[in-house]
């Protein structure tokens, strides 16, 4: 490795992390951009055909929904290693995806709050995903704010 490499690695590290080791959100994505990184790979990358499909059958003790929840959960340890978010967050993070991709839950919510018809849900699925990743981004935005 040349010097200039090893200069610019250096500096590098020191952008990411203050004098203290701590973790220096100004040049960096905030807690927020990191979390929502997270969701996406674990709602989206991680999840399996079988999971997406499944999760939402049956009772809470779905193989599929639990897997899925895991692994989304799972995604989320990075962003906390290198944040200073409490890893008591990760508890909210699993049991809100674990109610949330039931799926009845947001149905429940287009039905009342937004007055759809089963037709209506029916024909705009693509309306149910977006419901469910906003209350998902919710959470993240209120793990975000709290912990600030």
């Amino acid at each position: 490795m040349s010097k200039k490499s090893s200069h610019n690695i250096s500096l590098l590290i020191q952008t990411l992390y203050d004098e203290d080791g701590s973790f220096t959100k100004e040049d960096t994505m905030y807690p927020f951009e990191l979390l929502l990184v997270a969701h996406f790979v674990g709602d989206y990358l991680a999840q399996t055909e079988y999971e997406a499909m499944n999760k939402a059958l049956g009772r809470f003790f779905n193989r599929a929904l639990w897997s899925h929840c895991l692994k989304y959960t799972l995604s989320f340890v990075p962003v906390f290693w290198i944040s200073s978010l409490h890893p008591a967050w990760l508890v909210l993070i699993f049991t809100s995806h674990l109610f949330l991709d039931r799926r009845w839950p947001i149905i429940w919510w287009r039905k009342h709050i937004n007055h759809n018809s089963d037709d209506s849900i029916r024909a705009t699925f693509w309306l149910t995903v977006m419901t469910d990743q906003i209350f998902h981004g919710l959470i993240l935005a209120l793990i975000s704010v709290v912990s600030a």
